[in-house]
């Protein structure tokens, strides 16, 4: 479909942006008039046409599908043009850490003039609401002759099915609520067991500045059970983490690790820093760590193909691979799977999957083991986390920039894509298995 814009409606005449001037300095100003300034829709992959009008007899240098950052721009000799977008690139545009998209495009007449012609698009955002858990049902049981026992199989399938997502969730008693600043920042994030005790709290503290956040303080505490009879706090973890405010990233941090048993008794405590590199695009490349009274050694290292991060490695102080991590994505780009390689045991590696449900506003976040998985029975518990979104005006400049910057797609803050839900898990062959 191709969307005529109403010239009333779109227009920014050159009168109104207070003209230009071409190479040589002369004003062109009234010499180009018509659609030069257009607002368009993101999320929607419809051609979007405009007119453009040379106040004498000159005509435009025809252009045939001159590429733009976010779609391509053409122009017929008449001053009739069409700009069609991209398909939505979700990690393009998450990379932008903006509130708009723009193209810009230079149309030249017969007699010299020049002018430019903009479309943009406003980006939308949403916040993490609430998280709640939810059970793959059970499709069938089988029966092992060799162990003489019966095995229930798990139905990952259901979590595609946004009415059992829905219906299952709202039943669900253990949750996870979100609160934000007046900044718009996160402060707060509170997981609640089926009793409503909390079972974990994290909380967030921005230290400013001249007006400006130089640091970031996370507090998380874990508590457990003794015996189901009380809870207890269990790990206490403070992050204090130094953010770049001029490249809008961490730069290090110091980590304070405490744990105790029910009694309140110190069972362990370590202190470690980390330091943040980041490559030329400036996505992270590598964070390395050092503990109280030890070596600096590399924790974790990402490598990228086409801006894509698809390899993840955590390392031991020792300088051996722990975990292999890698990652596959959709036809937008959004992370759709990534398989999780245990090296020193590998019976327990694992594939975590990222469903979206658009009609939702919702991500489901689920692991299985890749034995099963390849086998075709799930016959493990599989407990699934939906992330629910709330329309934002925005979001706040250190979740934004924490979004950008992120690995895995439940993020506080995300970019609203109103992109298809996920119609299908990928198969063994889609995930080189």
């Amino acid at each position: 479909m191709i969307k005529k814009l109403s010239t009333l409606a779109l227009i920014t005449s050159l009168v109104a942006c207070g003209g230009s001037s071409d190479g040589d300095g002369k004003n062109t100003a009234n010499k180009v008039t018509g659609d030069l300034s257009v607002t368009f829709d993101a999320y929607d992959d419809d051609t979007i046409q405009g007119k453009l009008t040379s106040n004498s007899t000159a005509t435009f240098a025809p252009q045939n599908n001159l590429a733009g950052e976010f779609g391509s721009f053409s122009i017929e000799a008449n001053g009739q043009w069409a700009y069609k977008p991209n398909n939505f690139d979700f990690e393009q545009v998450k990379q932008l850490n903006s509130d708009s998209i723009e193209d810009k495009f230079t149309v030249t007449t017969s007699t010299g003039d020049q002018q430019q012609v903009t479309v943009s698009a406003p980006i939308k955002y949403q916040r993490l609401a609430y998280a709640k858990t939810m059970q793959a049902p059970i499709s069938t049981t089988i029966y092992d002759p060799e162990t003489d026992s019966e095995y229930q199989v798990r139905d990952i399938s259901a979590f595609l099915n946004a009415d059992i997502v829905f219906q299952a969730t709202t039943n669900s008693q253990v949750y996870r609520d979100y609160e934000y600043e007046s900044d718009n920042n996160l402060t707060k994030s509170t997981r609640y067991n089926s009793n409503n005790e909390i079972m974990q709290q994290i909380a967030y503290s921005y230290v400013k500045d001249g007006g400006e956040v130089n640091t970031v303080e996370r507090h998380v505490k874990n508590y457990s059970t003794f015996d189901s009879d009380f809870l207890y706090l269990r790990d206490e973890i403070k992050y204090l983490y130094v953010w770049d405010n001029q490249n809008a990233r961490y730069a290090s941090s110091t980590i304070d690790f405490t744990r105790k048993d029910q009694f309140g008794d110190l069972v362990s405590q370590t202190s470690s820093s980390e330091r943040f590199e980041y490559n030329n695009a400036g996505k992270p490349s590598k964070e390395l760590t050092t503990y109280q009274g030890e070596s600096e050694y590399l924790d974790t290292e990402y490598n990228y193909s086409n801006g894509l991060l698809y390899k993840r490695y955590r390392y031991l102080n020792n300088g051996s691979i722990d975990f292999e991590y890698s990652l596959f994505y959709d036809e937008f780009n959004r992370a759709q799977a990534y398989l999780r390689h245990d090296i020193s045991r590998p019976h327990r590696d694992s594939i975590y999957f990222y469903i979206y449900h658009d009609e939702l506003q919702a991500v489901v976040s689920f692991s299985v083991l890749i034995d099963q998985f390849i086998q075709g029975q799930i016959v493990s518990n599989v407990v699934a986390t939906v992330y629910f979104y709330d329309d934002a005006a925005t979001c706040g400049d250190i979740d934004k920039a924490r979004a950008k910057l992120a690995t895995a797609p439940i993020t506080n803050c995300r970019i609203k894509t109103e992109l298809p839900s996920t119609s299908d898990l990928p198969t063994t062959s889609e995930l080189g298995l």
